[in-house]
């Protein structure tokens, strides 16, 4: 089941339990607390906020992540962002956490190589080939390989 929560003012506000059980914490451990804080790993400050400042522009954000759990492992995540707009105003974001660990672990395993997809980037959307598991699996594969090797960016 995917997570999502929702984020006001930079902090959470709601969430349902596939969030907190992803992430690992509690649910009185989450509401009220930053996004950033609670699980995004230092290193990819700079791409929450990047992430961010989309939403609050009222643009929508699908992308592959890592974010940390509570006791500070990282876990990939495909995620969907989105504006929550009131009155035509972005009044906070809703997003959606899917754990893809198991996609990657599964495509890793498989040790294809990455080279027709070399020039595709990390954010490429994998729904165009949903119905080719296992190229889309090295395509995931591939991003991931790549993010790992150089600072991330937009």
């Amino acid at each position: 089941m995917p997570s999502s929560c929702t984020i006001r003012e930079g902090k959470i506000q709601l969430h349902n339990d596939a969030f907190a059980a992803l992430f690992h914490y509690g649910r009185l451990e989450i509401v009220g607390r930053s996004l950033r804080e609670l699980i995004v790993p230092p290193e990819e400050y700079g791409e929450s906020l990047r992430f961010a400042e989309q939403v609050n522009s009222g643009q929508i954000v699908h992308a592959t992540v890592r974010r940390k759990r509570k006791g500070g492992q990282l876990v990939e995540v495909e995620i969907h962002a989105m504006p929550m707009v009131v009155g035509g105003r972005v009044q906070g974001g809703y997003i959606i956490y899917k754990d893809i660990s198991e996609q990657i672990r599964a495509a890793v395993g498989g040790e294809r190589t990455c080279g027709r997809h070399g020039a595709l980037g990390r954010r490429t959307r994998a729904s165009n080939h949903a119905d080719y598991p296992a190229e889309r699996n090295e395509r995931l594969v591939c991003s991931v390989r790549r993010a790992r090797k150089r600072p991330l960016s937009l």
